[in-house]
């Protein structure tokens, strides 16, 4: 792992420690596009952390957050759903962010 600015950052996707079937990896990363602001490539590397381990309910309620700031609610509903399948605690939790988004 890359030092960077007093903390380990996750290895990027095409760097050679990446490994792009470990949902981990890409949760990591997730977490920080996020933590700088690059809500699109947080989102996108959710849906592959979401796509590597379809019972990730993390990464999908992470999914859905990033959708909410991206203000794509129809995106968030359809992760609403694949959320409920997976872990419904996490479900209600994103359910009541796209409310109080609506109000």
């Amino acid at each position: 792992m890359a030092f960077q600015r007093g903390r380990l950052a996750p290895p990027k996707p095409g760097h050679k420690s990446f490994d792009s079937k470990d949902p981990g990896h890409w949760y990591r990363y997730g977490l920080e596009c996020l933590n700088e602001h690059k809500w699109k490539e947080s989102a996108e590397a959710f849906e592959e952390a979401a796509r590597a381990d379809s019972s990730d309910g993390a990464s999908l309620s992470m999914l859905g957050g990033v959708y909410l700031l991206l203000e794509e609610r129809d995106k968030a509903e359809e992760v609403l759903e694949r959320l409920r399948k997976v872990s419904p605690g996490e479900a209600q939790q994103l359910e009541d962010r796209i409310r109080r988004s609506l109000a």
